[in-house]
């Protein structure tokens, strides 16, 4: 019995004793068993690349020829030897009987294929039958797991040679040349290479060239010099375009000589696109600035309907300061509150007397049909913002005008009902002729700005502006500023990185806004400058309150809770950091540093809500029971789905936050259906939400107009935040003032009347060289009377 127990312990312990008995001995293969064994079970309908590796044996008629589908053989770096032993065995495992190994005759074998040379039969395969992304995708999978095999290279180099023939026949130049170039780097003494990549190169050329995408143009030439440098193809392309580019430069000198320096201008920018090596290039272009100065700006937002007082249109923002200039113009944040500039007038506010004195400037710009801006129609606009039933009625204004009378045929008198703070900044509208007014044909009233739209040159992809002649000398609050731009065209790209691919080659000259995880893509570019907008943009989800989902306090604190907004904002960024940039608690700016003034009205104390989607989860589904109680009480039809709608402008920033709050809000249960709507559009009457980037530059005043513009159903907002807001205007001082906007601020985390997002600083890019670009600014043409192209 002690020897017993002794030889159980020894057991569990693992010793030798009791060790696993040896692995059995493989089977010999006779031909009874390869019989049984000659029909292997190979899925045909699977590729096999997604298949578990297995190898194939070929056997002699000795064994039934039978074919045998093994696990694979451990060989020596995989290498089958060659020629075939005729003595000894190879040891195998079955692949269908894992477990079943064999020994087997090295003088019974036929063949052994490994898995990897099947990938390349199949493969070889693909290409004879024309299949080419189906055998890309053999390839791809032998190149990443199997790059040694044997014969790789050669089935590679007859898929590219086969793949560019074909392409080339379909009129796909672009792949076909692909293939061509990376069959050059595997052998570039290919027989039928030279031929083939110069019918690709034609072809290419041509194509682009045609389309005016000349530096792309170039570019195909320049790949096929460094791969090819003997290539015929090469010498014959760069003479073609030096003989245009010389031929160019006599029609821009006749141009010049006749007078016609807007018609030189077009053909030395093609000049530098079709040729940029051109002898006395620079020069030409320095003579032909200097007799028209031009600039093309790249754009991704169109300003359909010009206003530079735009709250939440980028597009209008931009192009309405242009020809349509404010009549005062907000040109960035002050120690007390904003700093603002008029070319149409001049203030001067009387707090003992209450009285606001406007003189409008003699030099003031003119309508774009030669009509000055009076004293009556300043008056009678300033009436109209007063009165509660015209459409121009602007609270804030409204709550602070006793009276306004015209004193004198360039002055304007306005009674207060109490001294406001920044009285300027309720001031910030659009000129318009007093007949116009009262006609109600606004959409036929001439613009006044600098600029104005030449119709008849423009299309729907290309803007031009032209010096509004009207204006006299271009001004800068007022300041005469002699040889500004002549010419203002703005050019819509689908994309920003198009826009910027154009910047960098020299087609246009500024790219009003690049997308921030773009900004990489300058980092090494010459002769280009970066720069921050001066005030950043505070981006929003504004909830359709009269609906009951969103209406519902519940809901649209689960929808905020489910929205992960650091990891957004990172994504947005690139995944680096920038100043300026942050999650925000409220609808303000919260300033791009510490002891910004912009941040004045932001309470840091109010921390930003968690993402915590599980808190999201079981709120939003008490508050969808809440909502078919709501709604049935309202007489509205049932929720039947959990699916919200949201909008957002067609921009590639919102564009792609709107793509990932939808996957977000997804992962808690809910169903997103984006939709895109122009900013001076409604949005659809079904919208749940609305994405906004909001420019709330004077806090006083923005965030009324926004709820007033975005919320119209103000019967929904709590009565705190409705009292906040009743408030503002009556501020006696600054201190006052900030308080009540913090305060309003913890209202709207409290109601939730907008979903805060995160703060974004905006930024442009210029070609070096263009002066009175580099000075902040809030909007791309806020001192473009000024810009000057610097002697080259």
């Amino acid at each position: 019995m002690c020897r017993t127990a002794c030889m159980l312990v020894l057991c569990i312990l693992g010793m030798p004793t009791c060790a696993e008995a040896p692995q059995q001995q493989p089977t010999p293969l006779t031909p009874q068993v390869s019989k049984q064994l000659a029909e292997p079970n190979i899925d045909t309908t699977t590729p096999l690349y997604e298949q578990p590796p297995f190898d194939l044996l070929y056997l002699n008629p000795a064994n039934n020829n039978a074919v045998l589908k093994l696990l694979p053989v451990p060989l020596p770096d995989r290498k089958v030897p060659q020629p075939l032993p005729r003595s000894g065995y190879l040891e195998i495992e079955l692949f269908d009987r894992p477990g079943e190994r064999y020994r087997v005759p090295w003088q019974a074998v036929v063949q052994l294929k490994l898995f990897e040379q099947l990938l390349l039969e199949q493969a070889m395969k693909l290409i004879q039958e024309k299949r080419f992304d189906e055998a890309y995708d053999y390839l791809d999978y032998v190149a990443t797991h199997y790059p040694n095999v044997s014969g790789f290279s050669e089935v590679e180099q007859l898929f590219l040679i086969e793949e560019a023939r074909a392409t080339l026949a379909q009129g796909q130049s672009e792949r076909a040349f692909a293939d061509l170039c990376r069959l050059s780097e595997l052998n570039p003494n290919h027989p039928e290479l030279s031929n083939l990549i110069g019918q690709a190169v034609d072809t290419l050329v041509a194509q682009r060239w045609q389309k005016g995408e000349y530096a792309a143009a170039r570019g195909v030439v320049e790949t096929l010099s460094k791969l090819l440098p003997q290539h015929p193809a090469i010498q014959k392309f760069r003479q073609q375009w030096q003989t245009e580019a010389a031929e160019l430069e006599k029609q821009v000198q006749q141009a010049l000589a006749e007078g016609n320096a807007r018609h030189a201008d077009r053909l030395v920018r093609k000049l530098r696109q079709v040729w940029p090596q051109q002898p006395r290039l620079d020069q030409l272009i320095a003579e032909v600035r200097k007799a028209y100065p031009r600039f093309q700006v790249g754009i991704t937002q169109p300003g359909a309907r010009p206003d530079p007082t735009s709250l939440i249109d980028w597009g209008s923002r931009r192009c309405g300061r242009l020809i349509r200039e404010a009549l005062v113009e907000y040109t960035g944040p002050g120690p007390e509150g904003g700093e603002y500039q008029s070319a149409f007038l001049m203030w001067q506010l009387d707090a003992e007397k209450q009285t606001l004195t406007l003189r409008l400037r003699p030099e003031r710009p003119r309508f774009a049909d030669g009509r000055s801006y009076t004293a009556y129609d300043l008056a009678q606009q300033l009436a109209n913002r007063a009165d509660r039933h015209h459409e121009g009625y602007f609270p804030p204004w409204a709550e602070v005008v006793a009276g306004i009378r015209i004193s004198s045929p360039e002055e304007v008198i306005v009674h207060l009902r109490f001294v406001p703070l920044k009285p300027e900044s309720l001031l910030q509208c659009v000129p318009e002729p007093a007949l116009i007014l009262a006609s109600a044909a606004k959409d036929r009233f001439p613009g006044v700005g600098p600029f104005v739209l030449a119709a008849e040159e423009s299309s729907s992809s290309r803007w031009v502006f032209r010096r509004n002649t009207h204006t006299g000398t271009a001004s800068d609050g007022g300041r005469p500023v002699p040889n500004g731009p002549a010419e203002i065209e703005e050019i819509a790209f689908p994309r920003c990185r198009d826009a910027l691919r154009a910047l960098r080659e020299g087609e246009i000259d500024i790219v009003d806004r690049v997308n921030p995880w773009e900004l990489p893509l300058l980092a090494q570019a010459r002769d280009v400058t970066v720069q921050p907008y001066r005030v950043p943009l505070v981006h929003m989800l504004v909830p359709n309150l009269s609906k009951p989902l969103p209406g519902n306090r519940d809901f649209r604190r689960a929808m905020l809770y489910a929205i992960d907004r650091e990891r957004i904002l990172q994504s947005l960024l690139g995944g680096k950091p920038q100043s300026g940039c942050q999650v925000v608690s409220g609808p303000f700016p919260a300033g791009t540093s510490f002891g910004d003034p912009m941040g004045y009205a932001y309470d840091p104390q109010i921390k930003p809500r968690d993402y915590q989607p599980s808190l999201a989860l079981a709120l939003s589904e008490i508050a969808f029971r809440q909502a078919q109680e709501v709604a049935n009480n309202r007489g509205l039809p049932p929720l039947k789905t959990r699916e919200v709608v949201l909008a957002h402008p067609p921009h590639e920033i919102a564009r792609e936050a709107c793509r990932q709050i939808q996957e977000q809000w997804r992962l808690i249960g809910w169903t997103v259906k984006l939709v895109e709507v122009s900013p001076e559009q409604p949005p659809p009457p079904e919208y749940d939400f609305l994405y906004v980037e909001a420019a709330i530059w004077e806090p006083e005043i923005d965030v009324i107009r926004l709820i007033a513009n975005l919320i119209p159903e103000r019967q929904f907002l709590s009565p705190q935040v409705e009292l906040a807001l009743a408030i503002l205007g009556s501020s006696a001082d600054w201190p006052t003032l900030g308080q009540r906007l913090r305060d309003l601020h913890h209202w709207v985390y409290d109601d939730l009347s907008v979903l805060p997002l995160w703060q974004l600083v905006d930024f442009y890019a210029y070609r070096s060289g263009i002066k009175g670009l580099g000075e902040p600014r809030v909007s791309l043409y806020q001192n473009v009377e000024t810009w000057q192209f610097a002697p080259n």
